[in-house]
């Protein structure tokens, strides 16, 4: 197989014409005298080969169209021979080209095309070929393009890291539909993005953001949500503010905490903790250890009027 551009040479392709694989001998005695009636016969023999090579090959593309992909490998293995001759007629596969690959590694993407399984197009399944590919954690989806007269081009299309999630002490880049790209050290980079964590927290992360954007005052200060027994969250905000939202109407509950006058100063003013859970309540209490003289939780209106 010869490399283009980002391709990749499959190892021995470029000779499989002329050494087909091992098979009995009687296979190879048959496939031989084809073989030097293209190579040395007259340009008459030659096309007769050609021509009957072609004809089994439409006729083995024709059951690929009427029937399933399966039965055309289980055909091509029971007789190796139609590979061998679709490779003369013009259907060998022996270029590959991968583009659209960022993070996935084109090893990785040559390794699930399983090209040992495939000397042609007639035998290159390409249905199972896109499941492997697209099983691969970075891979959105992938389509297959023939450029004639031997070469594949593969196209991939990768997921967008959407956020960092937590699940105990491991970190992970998931994307918006909560799939796992792969783990990342607390040392990484990615700043930028939301964070999450707690069991079912990948799942449901997109969603909560999304829910966020109606409350920019809240999800500009977020720095991390947590789900709690994969049913509620709690916000924690970069000025030590603590929101716990409710199991369900969380967008609601936070409408309503925006709606207190001097909420913004209130923000401000950070250190502390604010429960949404009950409905219609708003309960308010200072991010730390109550002491003893403290008479516990309070109205919001109480933090909201004090001095300064």
């Amino acid at each position: 197989m010869q490399e283009v551009g980002a391709g990749f040479e499959h190892p021995g392709r470029a000779h499989q014409a002329q050494a087909p694989r091992s098979i009995a001998s009687n296979d190879l005695d048959s496939k031989g005298r084809i073989w030097r009636a293209v190579k040395s016969g007259s340009p008459r023999a030659r096309f007769i080969v050609r021509l009957i090579a072609l004809a089994l090959v439409v006729s083995v593309s024709l059951l690929a169209f009427a029937s399933d992909t399966t039965r055309v490998r289980q055909l091509t293995n029971a007789v190796p021979e139609i590979d061998f001759l679709a490779s003369i007629a013009g259907f060998g596969l022996d270029q590959v080209t991968v583009k659209g690959n960022r993070i996935t590694l084109a090893s990785e993407i040559y390794e699930a095309l399983e090209l040992d399984e495939s000397r042609s197009f007639v035998s290159f399944d390409a249905a199972s070929a896109r499941a492997r590919i697209e099983a691969l954690s970075w891979v959105a989806s992938v389509s297959f393009r023939r450029v004639y007269p031997n070469q594949l081009d593969v196209t991939v299309r990768e997921r967008q890291a959407f956020a960092v999630w937590r699940m105990g002490r491991s970190l992970s880049l998931i994307d918006d539909e909560g799939r796992v790209l792969s783990p990342i050290e607390e040392t990484a980079a990615h700043s930028q993005l939301p964070r999450f964590a707690g069991k079912g927290a990948a799942k449901e992360a997109a969603f909560l953001w999304a829910d966020l954007k109606g409350h920019p005052a809240i999800r500009q200060r977020m720095l991390s949500a947590e789900r709690f027994g994969e049913r509620r969250w709690s916000l924690s905000l970069n000025n030590n503010v603590v929101i716990h939202l409710p199991n369900s109407g969380a967008t609601t509950a936070l409408a309503q905490l925006e709606s207190w006058p001097g909420f913004e100063g209130y923000m401000n003013n950070g250190s502390t903790i604010i429960d949404l859970r009950a409905k219609g309540r708003i309960v308010v209490r200072p991010n730390r250890a109550i002491g003893p003289t403290s008479s516990g939780a309070r109205s919001i209106a109480d933090l909201l009027d004090r001095p300064g």
